[in-house]
């Protein structure tokens, strides 16, 4: 099974707040003149698919009632006078902002076509499996590509570079999610609570341990756990965010600018230090 495509959307953000909640914000942005209704209703069906809390529409022109409809469902309806307005209200100076994004984005494509194997199957994980999976699969899965490709992995090499940064962003950002949750339902034993999040909850840790014991039983010498081999590294990561609450939210923006930088260097000129 491969995923291949959800949505054409454009832009899926996403903030960490102090206390590991979550916050997504959507954006649709399109240089057509027609068929606003159509591309807004779409975005309107991104932002409940991922539960966002904001959603921009961007286009060249809006008619009317394309604008009604979106006051009417909460969504920023934006043309591109619009645009320009906002950007210069919050004090982003539209011509560098905007052209350093362009050179990211083309510096992006440019590393990701360079890449094969094993190291291709985690950048089509990043584009379309991971936003519509629960962190703790994101976990599981983004391990188990790393080491797949580790074999192949050369650091020297700009295009691997790029992916383990961007890889490491998205792990950061599931594993803070995951100690979110934890925090939320059981932070007093962060081992246990590590666990039980990783099997997918209470009831479904249950099933597996009462699987796991009846193939012990059957294959007495078959030496399997229900318990990842990286659960230790990761109770341990995930106690040191619990511990460092407020510093720990800015991790993923943080290895995002690392990111960005590895893209480009000079990106601190627009974007300043992390």
């Amino acid at each position: 099974y491969s995923r291949k495509q959800i949505t054409d959307f454009d832009v899926l953000g996403v903030r960490v707040d102090a206390d590991f909640d979550v916050e997504i914000a959507v954006a649709e942005c399109k240089s057509v003149e027609e068929r606003a209704m159509e591309n807004l209703l779409k975005l309107n069906g991104v932002r409940e698919l991922f539960n966002a809390t904001k959603a921009c529409f961007v286009q060249k022109r809006i008619d009317i009632n394309a604008r009604e409809i979106g006051r009417e469902l909460g969504i920023w309806v934006l043309d591109e006078n619009n645009l320009s307005t906002l950007m210069a209200g919050v004090g982003t100076s539209e011509k560098s902002y905007v052209e350093m994004e362009r050179t990211i984005y083309e510096a992006r494509i440019e590393s990701n076509s360079a890449l094969k194997g094993d190291l291709s199957k985690v950048l089509d994980y990043l584009r379309y499996d991971y936003c519509t999976l629960p962190e703790h699969r994101n976990i599981i899965n983004l391990i188990r590509l790393l080491e797949l490709g580790s074999k192949i992995l050369d650091p020297d090499t700009h295009a691997h570079a790029v992916e383990v940064h961007q890889v490491a962003t998205n792990l950061a950002l599931a594993i803070l999610r995951l100690t979110g949750e934890i925090a939320r339902h059981n932070i007093d034993d962060l081992r246990e609570g590590t666990l039980t999040r990783l099997l997918g909850g209470a009831r479904e840790r249950r099933d597996r341990e009462a699987v796991f014991d009846t193939v012990a039983k059957l294959v007495p010498n078959s030496q399997l756990s229900v318990s990842p081999p990286f659960l230790e590294g990761l109770t341990e990561l995930v106690a040191r965010f619990v511990n460092a609450f407020a510093s720990a939210a800015g991790v993923v923006a943080c290895l995002d600018h690392f990111t960005r930088r590895t893209l480009r260097a000079d990106v601190d000129k627009v974007y300043g230090d992390p």
